[in-house]
C-alpha cells in the first residue's frame, strides 16, 4: 500500500529536529519505505476553492492550523505499519503527521 504523509509544524524546526528529520528520511529511506519526499520551503499557501460558480482564493492552507512543511511518500505493508513509521518521526514530536493513502496514476 502507499500512503502519503501529510507533516505539519507548528513552528520552523530547530537545528536539533531538523537533523533527526534528516536522519530519519535517510533510515526509511534505506529501509525501503520512503518513495519521496517533499520539503516546502514556504509555510504560505493559496487555497482555491469554488463557491456559487465563483473563484475563490484563500490565503493559507484551508486544512488545519498547523502549516504543512512537507509530504512523504511511503510504501507500507498496511495503515498499522504506517501508523508505526509516522509515529517514530521526529516531525511528530514538533507538529503532526496525517496519513493518507493514494494511488498514483501515470498516463
Amino acid at each position: 500500500m502507499h500512503y502519503l504523509f501529510l507533516a505539519y509544524q507548528d513552528k520552523p524546526p530547530g537545528e536539533e529536529l531538523a537533523r533527526a528529520a534528516l536522519a530519519s528520511s535517510e533510515a526509511l529511506r534505506a529501509s525501503g519505505y520512503l518513495l519521496a519526499e517533499v520539503d516546502l520551503a514556504e509555510v504560505t499557501a493559496v487555497t482555491v476553492s469554488r463557491k456559487n460558480g465563483s473563484v475563490v482564493l484563500t490565503d493559507g492552507p484551508e486544512a488545519g492550523h498547523q502549516p504543512l512543511a512537507a509530504l512523504f511518500f511511503i510504501e507500507a505493508r498496511d495503515l498499522n505499519e504506517a501508523i508505526q513509521l509516522a509515529a517514530r518521526m521526529p516531525q511528530a514530536l514538533s507538529g503532526s503527521i496525517e496519513i493518507r493513502p493514494f494511488t498514483v496514476w501515470i498516463k
